[in-house]
């Protein structure tokens, strides 16, 4: 803020503490040192609001300049858009005595009205499950002892179906 060396710094010191001498000195300090930090506080604020105030003006400049370079656009889409539409227009009024051209796709023939007039039976929920009439008819598979050795460890169960293990010993 100011420029000064040192020397000058030790001159003004010695001036205050001759004219104010050594009893108010402190307080004339500390009161000089509350007002330098507002006065930097003030400029700090001045400088943030000049700096926001530029940049904003540069945004304002920028977002001009691209409206400008989208209204250009729009406006050379509208022209030939109109020039595009206009020369359709004299296609058409000369080519309105011509007979008009066969669609590129076939349209499908028109149902028959037998197909037509038959509604539809309503849909409703099954009552129970649907399973497959062949499931429902197929022989449950037997249980056959085969003679090869099975391939995974056995599994011991609880429930053996053999009569001697629903027998009681009494």
């Amino acid at each position: 803020m100011f420029n000064f060396s040192f020397g000058e710094l030790l001159v003004i010191g010695v001036i205050a503490l001759l004219v104010l001498g050594p009893d108010k000195l402190p307080g004339a300090a500390r009161t000089a040192g509350v007002w330098i930090g507002k006065i930097k506080r003030t400029v700090g604020n001045l400088q943030h609001e000049i700096t926001s105030q530029l940049e904003a003006e540069d945004l304002r400049r920028e977002l001009s300049k691209q409206g400008k370079r989208i209204d250009g656009g729009v406006n050379r889409a509208r022209k030939g858009f109109e020039r595009f539409t206009s020369e359709f227009n004299g296609a058409a009024s000369s080519s309105s005595r011509q007979p008009p051209l066969p669609p590129s796709r076939p349209e499908p023939p028109p149902a028959p009205a037998e197909v037509r007039a038959a509604p539809l039976p309503p849909l409703r929920p099954p009552s129970r499950p649907v399973i497959a009439r062949a499931a429902l008819d197929a022989p449950l598979p037997s249980p056959e002892r085969s003679t090869e050795e099975p391939t995974g460890t056995p599994i011991e169960s609880s429930m053996d179906p053999s009569p001697s293990s629903n027998q009681r010993n009494d």
